[in-house]
């Protein structure tokens, strides 16, 4: 404004002037325009970069069509300024605050979609490493393959969930170390346990993301902060570790071990009381399993002997009454017949499969067996027989089950009356697990899962 009076004053003054004045009066007129146009462009305002930082997605897994957030700092409340790409393609923005944006997962990404987020005026940097988030194939009633560095799987052990996908075992990759596994995004991603042991050895996780573990007699709880606790020691027994149970607020123990000594705590592992021994000469437990305080089972094998042509399976096992029972188990009663208890799982208090391995010296032949208990384990007979080893199974209910053979998955759906191949593997099946409307299969190079 101050170039516009000016002007006007310098005009009247020249207009006073003679004619041959004309030229330089534009000459001057033009300079006093021309410095009031630069004055007002120098005072247009700049648009304000916005410094936004983008921190994580709010979970590590989703499935196609899921709203999820991402979570960060300083976005612009408006998302008509705000695209976000996941694998370049468009994901729907449902809302944003200042420090998350929610969307819908689009179809078409692959398992880790990379994340490119647009925002008018701003500079948008990442954590780095920046986790990203699995995207899950749950479609229903098929098999799904997911690749894994599983070359050659001796054997699963403590194959567990706590969550819908989120899973934990140990691994054998050979007769030597087990070592503790998990996956807390579907099997997308594999990581490593800080839990590891020979064969003497189990581990629990809890849902407060620390974990139990029973690894050469001494009983730890590690917090989730990776804090380590020595609960109880039970090396003075002498005993190879078979398997515990804690309740879901860790008040009631059971710790079992090999040979059949039984100790329990009541008071969160403050003191153990020793409520069973057997006598370790005769026979050797192989398998633990336990649905309360008030119910579990050890299952085992009995010591060949010299006068002795047929050896049974045994059974150790805790009933509602709160007393421990003694029983041998005798699957098939023939000359030679040396009968081994692997596995041993119940479904309800009343019924209980087990899968037992059954050697003759006479003929050496061997046979597996899966047997099943609708009278808490006080009886029990054949419900399958394979001359393949039967690697694993897992329960639905009483009624619908799963068992892995080689390549093979075999299910039943009227408590293992008949069974039929459901699936057969390109590797070896060596682990199986039902959970949450999941069937889990860990192979050899991959997972399987099919969707309920």
């Amino acid at each position: 404004m101050f170039f516009k009076d000016y002007s006007m004053d310098l005009l009247k003054y020249l207009s006073g002037q003679t004619k041959k004045n004309y030229l330089k009066i534009a000459f001057l007129l033009l300079l006093a325009y021309s410095c009031s146009s630069d004055s007002e462009r120098d005072i247009v305002e700049q648009p304000v970069i916005e410094q936004i930082k983008v921190f994580s997605f709010s979970q590590q897994y989703a499935y196609v069509n899921d709203e999820i957030q991402i979570i960060g700092e300083n976005f612009i409340n408006d998302k008509s300024k705000v695209e976000v790409y996941l694998d370049n393609i468009s994901a729907d923005v449902i809302s944003i605050s200042e420090n998350n944006i929610t969307i819908k997962i689009p179809e078409g990404t692959t398992m880790f979609p990379s994340l490119n987020i647009v925002i008018t005026n701003a500079n948008i940097t990442y954590d780095n490493p920046f986790t990203k988030i699995a995207i899950l194939d749950n479609t229903k009633n098929k098999w799904i393959k997911i690749s894994n560095n599983f070359e050659s799987v001796y054997t699963i052990r403590n194959f567990n969930a706590i969550g819908k996908e989120e899973i934990y075992f140990a691994l054998q990759e050979s007769s030597g170390l087990f070592k503790g596994k998990k996956s807390f995004n579907g099997g997308a991603f594999i990581s490593a346990l800080t839990y590891s042991f020979y064969r003497e050895g189990a581990f629990f996780l809890d849902q407060k993301g620390g974990g139990y573990s029973l690894i050469l007699g001494y009983l730890f709880y590690k917090s989730k902060d990776g804090e380590s606790t020595l609960i109880h020691d039970f090396t003075q027994n002498s005993s190879w570790n078979l398997g515990f149970f804690v309740d879901d607020v860790g008040k009631n123990f059971i710790v079992a071990m090999s040979e059949g000594r039984i100790f329990k705590s009541i008071d969160s592992g403050k003191t153990f009381e020793k409520v069973h021994e057997n006598d370790p000469t005769e026979y050797e437990f192989e398998a633990f399993f336990a649905l309360s305080q008030d119910q579990a089972w050890l299952a085992g094998y009995t010591y060949p002997n010299a006068t002795d042509n047929y050896f049974p399976a045994k059974i150790l096992y805790l009933k509602e009454d709160g007393n421990w029972y003694n029983e041998s188990i005798r699957i098939e009663i023939k000359e030679g017949n040396y009968e081994y208890i692997k596995k041993i799982h119940f479904v309800d208090t009343t019924t209980g499969y087990a899968i037992a391995r059954i050697y003759n010296s006479l003929t050496d032949e061997e046979k597996y067996v899966i047997i099943k208990s609708e009278t808490k384990g006080d009886t029990w007979e054949i419900i399958h027989e394979s001359n393949q080893k039967i690697e694993d199974f897992t329960f639905k209910n009483k009624d619908f089950g799963w068992f892995i053979s080689g390549n093979n998955i075999f299910k039943t759906v009227n408590g293992g009356m008949t069974w039929e191949l459901d699936y057969t593997n390109d590797t070896e099946c060596k682990g199986i697990l039902y959970n949450e409307d999941i069937l889990w299969v860990i192979a050899n190079e991959n997972i399987l899962k099919h969707y309920f």
